[in-house]
Order: structure tokens, then sequence, then C-alpha cells
């Protein structure tokens, strides 16, 4: 018999109090009379939630056939059989009813997209459902299974550290996966090469050092002009290493990791030599802006260099040191492997995660719904979707994946509902949907997802990234990452109610919400969030010009500072308290030394395609050139109201024209009387001086912000789980108005 659909999709009935005032959600927002959240409100889990039962039921399981009927006695082995079932079911004449692909728990591996396309669409009334058997965990890997029998000891040598011999194997790749092309000369992200899975979790990369980077000493040749691999002097920490990579260099198999210019930059480079007598590599390839410090003085074409660029070289069997570790050279082919387990490694799961595509791809298809799966492997995403219609990706981990998470590109009313994505190469949720030019919105979602341990491998990178026009991101949790939080452009995005932690681990220059240029981006709505604990982090970073967002009622907490305006326009910021910032407010006026005018590209650009004068444009936002054409080289039109600082280190950093007055914007001294500062409930007691320095100021929902149960969202991590209160006063710290000095000297934007 089939699990009941009824039942399984209950909502909880738990009393936790985030629960309760979440059910209360639309009757805030219909108070509070905002037109892009009522939107988001139409997109409630408590309407995603509700799906007619199943009338159709096929089954899968790793110990199926595809011979079988499809029932959950005679189940499917493969998901391409299940696929064809439901094409069958669905030909025959008047086929009505919802079907639903029932996975069993275990280990699906594919070796190549499991595709869905137009004809495997549902309906509104009958969806096409692929999901979980309730209490089992179905695995769905690209990749293939390694057999470990064929690990074979190294043979001790020089090329081997001495901590590892004895210890590390290897193994000839198999004929049909050893195609794996050798990595470009100059790369980001993981370049191609597979990732080595055990057991559910991702093994490491051979890399020194083990953790974090080294840094160059001094550079000697640029390499800007002519275009050229630069040349730099390593650290005497370097040099036993060096010793072992000049080899690795003459063999063309070494490469080194960096942000070779800029903190918020990264590249791959492969070495053409190493000079061990006076300590210098140089690169087979340029860096794009050439090596060195951008805030260091070009001398005769060449930057020296701060001796803070950091870097680290990877994927040497030479550099295996550690358990777990692994290398693979590309010449001959050899996998070399030091097992993190004592035990038999024949009785573990040795896996590689090699497919070249997403993991799943729903191409056109419409009313599908993906739920309850676990989806690893592969080097580009977990799950792709192109076009359709009412597509959902809810209730699912990925994990263990080269790429990003789920990546929605087109089509309308898509969504990503509480998923968990966690241990990516890249992004967690990408939302590109709706028109620009007819401001018709795609509805694109991704709504109580927990984004964690991501930009693994691409460094540069966000948990969720939006664009298009009227798409939204709602209740996330997004921590651990090594960038920015939420990355957002287009038009009418909607950010609210996102709890953002711990990111701009391993960068500098970015923002807890980041967004840059175009000037016809307007309508952009970031309300309700709370972010903290990132240092590195900017709260509301509006970059090189950007204009038209809105920042209402956050609470940034412990980051770089509160807002972070960059010469724009039309910028709206009201409502918000700033906690223990290095800043609170900052506004410069770059657009005046880098000639934001109509000859700026990147804000120009999309306006010249549009006529701002005519409707949709002149209806929707009637007033946007305003700022613009008053003078588009200077911050014009911003405002700044009813914003609470406290315990900034600096409270305001303004260019003229002065544009924040502290009087309405005021620094709260002695105890703001917040609940429960320790725990970071900053929620208001009614004695606050905030509402006496701001009369009239609106509470912020705190307790709404975040993670909420629902139908597929049975527990919520604890502070614990998410490492929520862990100080990170340790990373290092850069301050963006270090790059728009540098910028602004050289009178180019950020880039």
């Amino acid at each position: 018999m089939a699990p009941s659909e009824v039942d399984s999709d209950k909502l909880s009935t738990n009393p936790d109090s985030r629960n309760i005032t979440h059910r209360c959600y639309g009757l805030l927002i219909a108070m509070l009379n905002l037109h892009t959240i009522v939107a988001a409100f139409c997109l409630s889990p408590l309407l995603l939630a509700a799906q007619p039962p199943a009338r159709i039921s096929f089954y899968v399981s790793p110990t199926g056939d595809d011979h079988n009927s499809g029932t959950d006695a005679r189940p499917f082995a493969t998901l391409t059989a299940a696929r064809a079932a439901v094409r069958m079911a669905k030909s025959k004449p008047h086929a009505t009813g919802a079907i639903t692909v029932w996975l069993h728990g275990g280990l699906y591996l594919l070796d190549q997209s499991f595709k869905l396309s137009k004809e495997d669409s549902g309906s509104a009334s009958d969806p096409i459902v692929y999901r979980a058997v309730p209490g089992e965990v179905p695995r769905i890997v690209g990749g293939a299974r390694l057999d470990a029998k064929m690990l074979k000891p190294v043979p001790n040598g020089e090329h081997i550290a001495p901590e590892a011999r004895g210890h590390t194997l290897q193994m000839p790749l198999p004929a049909a996966l050893a195609h794996v092309d050798r990595y470009p000369n100059l790369f980001h992200g993981n370049g191609g090469l597979f990732q080595l899975l055990l057991d559910d979790h991702i093994l490491p990369l051979s890399r020194w050092p083990d953790n974090g980077y080294t840094t160059m000493a001094s550079v000697l040749e640029s390499g800007i002009t002519p275009s050229a691999g630069g040349t730099f002097v390593y650290r005497d920490e370097v040099s036993a290493h060096a010793q072992r990579w000049a080899e690795a260099a003459k063999a063309g198999r070494l490469w080194l990791t960096g942000f070779w210019r800029v903190p918020f930059e990264v590249n791959s480079i492969r070495v053409a030599s190493i000079d061990t007598s006076n300590k210098t590599i140089t690169f087979a390839a340029p860096a794009p802006g050439g090596i060195g410090s951008k805030y260091v003085d070009t001398i005769n074409g060449t930057r020296h260099g701060s001796g803070k660029e950091q870097y680290y070289a990877f994927n040497l069997v030479e550099e295996i040191d550690r358990p777990g570790e692994w290398a693979y050279d590309f010449d001959a082919k050899i996998l070399s492997f030091w097992p993190p387990v004592s035990d038999d490694l024949l009785d573990r799961e040795l896996l590689i995660a090699n497919l070249s595509a997403p993991v799943i791809q729903l191409d056109g298809a419409s009313f599908v719904t993906l739920r309850g799966l676990t989806i690893e492997g592969g080097l580009k995403e977990g799950v792709q979707i192109n076009g359709g219609q009412s597509n959902l990706i809810a209730g699912c981990t990925l994990r263990n994946i080269g790429g990003g998470g789920i990546d929605i590109e087109g089509g309308d009313e898509n969504k990503a509902q509480s998923n968990d994505l966690l241990h990516l190469g890249s992004y967690g949720i990408r939302l590109v949907a709706g028109d620009r030019k007819t401001l018709t919105p795609g509805k694109a979602t991704a709504d109580n997802n927990h984004i964690s341990f991501i930009g693994e491998q691409e460094r540069i990178t966000e948990g969720i990234y939006l664009s298009g026009v009227g798409n939204s991101a709602t209740h996330n949790l997004i921590h651990d990452a090594p960038y920015n939080g939420i990355n957002y452009q287009g038009n009418d995005q909607l950010m609210s109610f996102n709890e953002i932690h711990h990111i701009g681990l391993d960068a500098g220059d970015l923002g807890i919400f980041y967004t840059n240029g175009d000037w016809a981006a307007q309508g952009n709505l970031i309300q309700y969030n709370f972010g903290h604990n990132a240092p590195n982090a900017n709260g509301s970073y509006i970059d090189d010009g950007a204009s038209g967002r809105s920042t209402l009622g956050n609470i940034f907490y412990k980051i770089g500072s509160g807002i972070f305006l960059g010469g724009g326009h039309n910028n709206h910021v009201e409502g918000n308290i700033f906690i223990e910032t290095r800043l609170g407010i900052h506004v410069d006026n770059r657009g005046v030394a880098r000639k934001y005018d109509a000859t700026a590209h990147h804000l120009t650009q999309f306006l010249k395609t549009i006529n701002p004068n005519a409707p949709p444009w002149s209806t929707r936002y009637p007033d946007f050139l305003k700022g613009i054409t008053e003078d588009p080289t200077q911050p014009t039109n911003n405002t700044f109201t009813g914003n609470a600082i406290v315990g900034a280190i600096k409270p305001y950093e303004v260019s003229a024209p002065a544009v924040v007055d502290p009087k309405t914007n005021p620094t709260i001294t002695g105890d703001p009387r917040f609940a429960n500062a320790t725990t970071m409930d900053f929620t208001l007691r009614p004695d606050s001086p905030i509402f006496t320095a701001i009369p009239g100021f609106k509470p912020i929902p705190l307790s709404m912000i975040g993670l909420y149960l629902d139908a597929y969202r049975a527990r919520l991590p604890t502070a614990e789980e998410t490492g929520r209160f862990t100080d990170r006063t340790e990373l290092q710290r850069f301050e963006s108005n270090t790059d728009v000095k540098a910028s602004d000297k050289i009178g180019t934007a950020k880039p």
C-alpha cells in the first residue's frame, strides 16, 4: 500500500513560537501594507504543501529491476525506467491524476544527468512527484564506484612526503573514468577535476598549507604589460616544499590558487618554473590584472605587492601528508590516496564524483516536484531548472557537489523550498527569472533553505543569487560561506526574514547583501533580516553606483559596516539597527573620480535598452531618473531616516554632499534595552531608548526571522549545529573603503 500523501503532508503542530508567529505572517504583512511582500505571501509554504493524493504510484529501489512492473513489490532499479513508466501512464487515453514515483533508500549512481523535459510535465491539479519513501534516504549521486581492491601501496620514494610513506595507496583509474582533462593554465572553481567521496563525505584534495594560506614575500614582475605570467619571491616557510615542487613545475603539474591582486578575486594558475636559488616562482599564464596587491602603487609597470597576497599549492602527491588527502596525476592517470580509516576499505563506499553535467535537469518541464531526495556528486549543479512553470524542489538534501546546489533560470513560479544545501563547490541557490524590459516577474522563490559550507572550490560566490525581475529569498539560513550572503541584481527582488552569519570567511569587500552598478535596477527590497558575526562583511552593500535599493528594518551585528553606499541614487535606508559594527553608515561620492555619467557602461548598459518615460517603466518607477539626472556623479536623492546605531566604533563615514543627518539616525548610548543581548535576542523592550530617540520606530519581528517548520522541514538546527554564536574575531579584516580609495585613485570601478 502506498504511503499516505495526506498524513505525510500535514503541517507540524509543534507549538514552537516561531511556527505560531509564522502563521501570522499574512496578517502582519497586510498590516504593513508592503506590496512586494504581499506578493511573497502568495507563495506561502502553507500553499506549497497542498498537493492532491497520488492516483498512480511507481516504485524504484537499488535492489529492483528495470524489467519489473514498478510496484512496491516489484520496483524498478533506475529513475530512467520510472520516467518511461510515467510517460506511458500519461499517454493513455483519458489519463488523469497525479503521479508519484517513490524512491526507496540506497545509492543511485548516475553516469549522465537525469533529465525531465516538457513531455514529463504534470499539471496544476495533477503534478508529477519524485520523492523519498518516508523514513528512507535515497541518494542520487553523479558519479561511479571505485573498486578499493585496485589500490596498491605506493613504493617509498622522495616524491612522497615522509609522513605519508607506508600509508599512501594508488590506483590507475579505470579506462571508462580516466578521460579527465588536464587543468587549464588559468581557471577558477574545480577546474573540471572529479571529487573523491568516502562513505558520503568529500575527501580533501592535497594542498599546502593544509589549512589557510601562505603569502607572497614580494613581486618581481606583475605580468601586466605586456601580459605575461608574473614572478614573485616566496617566503622561507615555502623553501622545503619548493624543493618538491620544482620537478612538478617542470612536468607541468603544479598549480597555485590565490588572491593574487584583490581580496575578492581568486584564480588558479599553472607554474612554469621555480628557481630555488633565488626563491622565485614564475607563472605560465598571466593573472587577470597581474599579480601584486591593487592597493600598492605600480612602479615601472609592476606592483611589488603588500606581502599579504594569499595562496596555496594543491593536487600534488608530494603534499599528501594527512589521512584523507588525495591527488591525481593527469599524465599517468593515477589516483594517490591516504585512506582516513584503518579498517578494510573493501567494506567502505568509495566513489568518484565525475559527472560533468547537473545531476538532475528539468528542461522545459512544469509541475514537477522533487521531494525528500539526497542529491550528491558531479562537477556542476545538483539540480538545474530551465524554464517551465511551478516546479518545486522541496525537503531535499544537496551535498558534496562540485558546483552549485540549485540553479533556476527562466520559467514562472519555480521554487526551492525547505532544502538543506551543504558542502558545495560553488553557490547555494541561483534564481534568474523574469523579463526586465517588460518588468514581468519570474516569481522564482528560495524559501526556508539551510545553506552552509559553500564555495569550497569556487571561493568568490554566494549563498543565494537573484537576478531578473520579481524573485524572492525568504526565511533562509546562510552561514559558513567564503564570500557574499545574498547577491542580487535586476528589479523588484525581495529579500526578507533571512538569517545570515559567518560569511566572508575567506575574502574581503563583500556583503551580507550585495549589489552593484546598473541604474535601472530599481525596486529591490531588503527587509527584516538578521546578519551577524561576519567582520569582513558590510550589512547592505550597495556598490559602484547601484540605485533604487531599499534597506528597511534589518539588524546587523558584529560586522564591518551597517550600510555601505557607493555613489548611487534613490536608495532608501530606514528603521535598521546597527550593533557593534566597525562603521555604522558609509556614503561616498566615488562617481566624481570615476566619472559616473552617461559613459559609465556598467551603470547605463541596460538603461539604454529601455524607454524609462513609457510604461511599464514610467508607471512602475515614475521618479527613478530624478536623482540620476540631478547629478549622476554625486550620491543624490538617497534617504537615511530612523536608523539606530549602537556601539559602532565609527558611526558615520560620509563624503560630500552630506546626506546622513545624525539627528534622525542617532547613536544610542547607554543600555539599549534589548531583550537578551547575550543570546542575540535584540528585540526591543518597551523602555528602549531607541523608541525615544526615533519616534515611531517600528519594532523588528526578530522571532519571525530564519527557518521555520513546515511540511518539508521537520526540525530546526540548533545553535550548536550551526555555530551561531561562534566568535570569528581571528578573521582578516578588510575594509571596503580601502578598495574605494584605490579605485578612485585610478578612476575605475571595483574590478
